[in-house]
């Protein structure tokens, strides 16, 4: 009887923890779909279009408590960019709201044609 007890017990107390992980990977899914959509309009726009510097979407219609920032930079592989090299670096980072540090950030670099 000892067994079967320790099983019920284990499931009640894992099911709470299956749960909250579910509805985690969702909130992080919903932000790498945020980030992605985001960079893929930043992408499709014209290079001379990205200024430099960074801009934060602090609503999102659809999505309460998901938040935006952009930052758009010139790009050198030596590290130290002083002007444009034909070159910007692009990252998206999206908060969840979840905690204050949970984020999902995505970088590239673009070209100018």
């Amino acid at each position: 009887m000892t067994i079967i007890s320790l099983g019920v017990l284990f499931v009640v107390m894992a099911f709470p923890l299956v749960v909250r992980l579910t509805y985690e990977n969702e909130i992080n899914n919903t932000a790498l779909f945020l980030a992605t959509a985001t960079m893929e309009n930043l992408i499709a726009a014209d290079y001379d279009e990205h200024e430099k510097g960074s801009f934060f979407k602090e609503e999102i219609t659809e999505f309460e408590n998901y938040k935006i920032e952009v930052n758009i930079d010139c790009f050198h592989p030596e590290g130290d960019c002083t002007e444009d090299t034909g070159m910007k670096e692009i990252t998206v980072e999206v908060f969840t709201g979840i905690k204050e540090s949970d984020s999902v950030e995505l970088t590239t670099v673009i070209t100018k044609k």
